[in-house]
């Protein structure tokens, strides 16, 4: 009995194993992105520990999550859009989380004598801009930035709100330079 080369080498491949392997590569290949986002959203939760109501900064701009779902976040700008992010971009381009518990907040005043009144309005923009553009801000509370009259004195009041209780010092000093360069280029 001799054997035949064909008889050794054949191979019997049924048509529904292929057909079978081909569809299961297809989805795997169609759900990773699915599982991107899944595991996204796994680290947005455990890891980042961001929830409903924290304030994100996003290259798009600072907003609060309204929405949080598996594949994606929904971002409320203060100008009132909606943005529908992916889980995957929060996850890599979230800069700061600014939890949504009530932030650290100071008061400072200033005394003001004899400046103009367009002088006025320049140092109450100039530290509003600065108040605003700190990295030391809570994301969720806006600055205010007012002339009071106080005893009888004009005063620039301005309340910050601070992200932590250590930006507290930091945001301070930087909003005491701000108002003292302003008097030092002002002229009197």
């Amino acid at each position: 009995m001799t054997a035949d080369f064909s008889d050794i080498f054949m191979l019997t491949i049924d048509r529904t194993e292929v057909l079978f392997l081909v569809v299961l590569l297809v989805a795997v290949v169609l759900l990773l992105p699915l599982f991107k986002e899944l595991i996204a959203a796994l680290c947005i939760r455990y890891v980042l520990k961001i929830h409903l109501g924290d304030w994100l900064k996003l290259p798009e701009g600072t907003g609060e999550i309204k929405m949080q779902k598996w594949t994606h976040l929904g971002v409320r700008l203060p100008s009132g859009t909606l943005l529908w992010l992916p889980n995957s971009k929060i996850f890599q381009q979230t800069t700061h989380v600014q939890k949504k518990e009530d932030p650290f907040s100071f008061a400072l005043e200033f005394p003001i004598d004899h400046l103009a009144e367009d002088s006025l309005q320049n140092l109450v923009e100039s530290v509003y801009q600065a108040a605003t553009l700190s990295s030391f801000r809570a994301l969720n509370q806006e600055p205010q930035v007012k002339l009071i009259y106080k005893q009888n004195q004009l005063k620039l009041y301005c309340l910050c709100f601070a992200c932590n209780e250590k930006c507290v010092v930091l945001y301070h000093q930087s909003m005491i330079h701000t108002v003292l360069d302003h008097f030092e280029k002002t002229p009197h």
